[in-house]
C-alpha cells in the first residue's frame, strides 16, 4: 500500500500524476484517510500455469561417460545387462559349418569278380554242375560318404517390435550352401583264366569284372544279361556326388531375460547385472531346399557287348534334383547368463518335393560298329512327392560386447523322400519308375559370430 500525505484536493492531482512504468502494475486509489491519499497496486490477472514440454530420455553422448560420477548418489555401473543385449535393428549371423552325410543305404555294391573253380562242385541241376563261387574283389558305395565337407551360412535378420510381455519380434532370412560329398570306386580284372599258376580254369562268364545291379548272378553258365550291362569288363570306375542349398525365411518371437539386479561389489561399489535365466523362442517360416546328385559309371572292354574283339566301353550317367518347398515350426530353449548362453532349438517341417531324375547309357565301340550304338538310351523321369525335414542344434555363445557374440556348436538335418542318383541305377532301358524314397542324415559342428547393429 502506498499512503501519500497531501492535503485536500491537491492530493488527488498529484495522484494522477505518479509515473506507472510498464513493467510494474497499475496503481488504484483507494481513498482518502485523515488527509492521506491511500494507493494500491492493482490485482494481477489470472493466468494460466507453464506448461513445461516433455522431452525424451537419451543416452549419454559419447566421450562424457567417463566424466560422470557414477557412484554415490548416481546410479551404478551397467556391466553384461540383459537390457543391453542384442540391441540393434539388425543382425547378422555368420557361421562355418563342416558336416558328414549319411545316406538311408546299408550299402550298395556295383562291382564284383569271381573265381569259380571247377573241382568245387556244390549243385547238380539237369546235368549241369554250379561250382562254388568265390569272391575276388567287391567294390561298393558305403552309408557314409569318407570324411566332412564344409559349408558356410549367413543369417540376417531385421527387428520389429518389442510387445508388452518383453518379447522381441524378427524376421530373417537364412542362407546355407557350398557342400558337395563324393566318392569313387575303381577295380580292374585280376583273373586271367589261370588261378596262382594252378591253371585252374575260370568258368568263362566269370572272366572280367561283374556287377548284380543288372540282375544277374554270376554262374557256370555263359548266359549273357537280357540287356545290355557293364559284365565281362576288364575295368569299372564309379563317381558319385552330393550337394545341397538351403533357404529359410522366418518370423520369430524370442523371450528377454528378466529384470537386471543390483550386486555390491568389494569395494563398496554397486553394479547393475543381467540375471541368469531360461527363455523360449519360437518360429514359423518357410524353407526350400535343393538337393542335386549325379552317378557316374564308367567301363571299358566289355566283352559281353563285343565277343570279336572286346573292346567296346560303356557310360552311364545319371543326374537327380529334388526342389522342396514347404512350412516349417521351430521352438528353442536358451539358458542367459552375465556373459555366456547355451541354446538348444529344433525346427521342423513338411515340403512338397519336385523330383526328377535324368540317364543316359552309351556304348562306343572303336572298330565302329553300329548295332552296339543301338544300345544306346536316355530317360528324364519327373515325380512329386511329399518331404520330411527336422533339424536341431546345440549352440552355445560368449557375449565379448553387448552387440557381439563368438559361438560353437553341434547340429543335425533329417530329410525323406529324395531321389537318390544311386537309387536310380538299373541297366533295364524298360524300367520307367523314378524311385523317391531316399532318406539323408547330416550333422556336424558349427563355429561362427553375431553382430547386432
Amino acid at each position: 500500500m502506498l499512503v501519500i500525505t497531501v492535503a485536500g484536493s491537491a492530493a488527488v492531482a498529484h495522484a494522477q500524476l505518479l509515473p506507472t512504468p510498464a513493467d510494474t502494475p497499475p496503481y488504484e486509489v483507494m481513498g482518502e484517510e485523515s488527509g492521506a491519499l491511500v494507493i494500491e497496486p492493482a490485482p494481477a490477472p489470472a493466468t494460466e500455469p507453464e506448461v513445461v514440454p516433455y522431452e525424451p530420455l537419451s543416452p549419454i553422448p559419447a566421450g562424457q561417460d567417463d566424466a560422470l560420477n557414477l557412484y554415490g548418489d548416481y546410479p551404478a555401473v551397467t556391466e553384461s545387462s540383459g537390457t543391453w543385449m542384442r540391441r540393434g535393428l539388425w543382425y547378422a549371423d555368420l557361421d562355418a559349418v563342416i558336416m558328414a552325410r549319411t545316406w538311408d543305404s546299408d550299402g550298395m555294391t556295383f562291382i564284383q569278380e569271381f573265381d569259380s573253380i571247377a573241382s568245387q562242385v556244390i549243385t547238380n541241376v539237369g546235368n549241369v554242375q554250379f561250382a562254388n563261387t568265390v569272391a575276388v574283389q567287391s567294390q561298393s558305395l558305403g552309408e557314409s560318404s569318407p570324411g566332412y565337407d564344409g559349408a558356410a551360412r549367413l543369417a540376417l535378420g531385421r527387428f520389429l517390435f518389442r510387445d508388452i510381455k518383453n518379447r522381441d519380434h524378427t524376421f530373417e532370412m537364412i542362407v546355407m550352401g557350398g557342400p558337395e560329398w563324393d566318392e569313387n570306386l575303381a577295380a580292374v580284372a585280376q583273373l586271367d583264366g589261370t588261378n596262382g599258376g594252378l591253371n585252374l580254369q575260370v568258368a568263362p562268364n566269370q572272366l572280367g569284372l561283374h556287377t548284380p545291379l543288372d540282375g544277374t548272378t554270376p554262374t557256370p553258365l555263359d548266359i549273357p544279361a537280357s540287356f545290355p550291362s557293364f559284365d565281362k569288363s576288364q575295368a569299372m570306375q564309379v563317381e558319385y556326388a552330393s550337394r545341397f542349398h538351403n533357404w529359410e525365411w522366418n518370423y520369430n518371437v524370442a523371450q528377454r531375460m528378466r529384470k537386471d539386479r543390483m550386486v555390491l561389489q568389494p569395494s563398496g561399489e554397486w553394479v547393475r547385472r543381467a540375471s541368469p535365466s531360461f527363455t523360449w523362442d519360437y518360429t514359423a517360416g518357410l524353407r526350400y531346399f535343393d538337393v542335386e546328385e549325379r552317378l557316374d559309371w564308367f567301363a571299358q572292354d566289355i566283352a559281353a557287348m563285343d565277343s570279336d574283339n572286346g573292346d567296346t566301353d560303356g557310360a552311364y550317367l545319371i543326374g537327380t534334383s529334388n526342389n522342396l518347398f514347404g512350412l516349417q515350426l521351430g521352438a528353442g530353449l536358451t539358458y542367459e547368463s552375465d556373459r555366456w548362453n547355451v541354446t538348444v532349438s529344433t525346427k521342423q517341417g513338411f515340403a512338397i518335393n519336385d523330383a526328377r531324375a535324368t540317364t543316359s547309357m552309351t556304348f562306343t565301340d572303336p572298330d565302329g560298329d553300329t548295332a552296339i550304338a543301338l544300345n544306346n538310351y536316355t530317360t528324364d523321369l519327373h515325380e512329386n512327392g511329399v518331404s520330411y525335414i527336422g533339424t536341431g542344434s546345440v549352440v552355445a555363445r560368449y557375449h565379448l560386447r553387448p552387440n557381439l557374440s563368438l559361438r560353437a556348436g553341434w547340429e543335425f538335418m533329417f530329410v525323406t523322400g529324395l531321389a537318390l542318383a544311386p537309387n536310380q541305377a538299373d541297366f533295364n532301358p524298360a524300367i520307367a519308375q523314378l524311385h523317391v524314397t531316399g532318406d539323408a542324415f547330416y550333422h556336424g559342428v558349427s563355429f561362427g559370430s553375431e553382430y547386432y547393429w
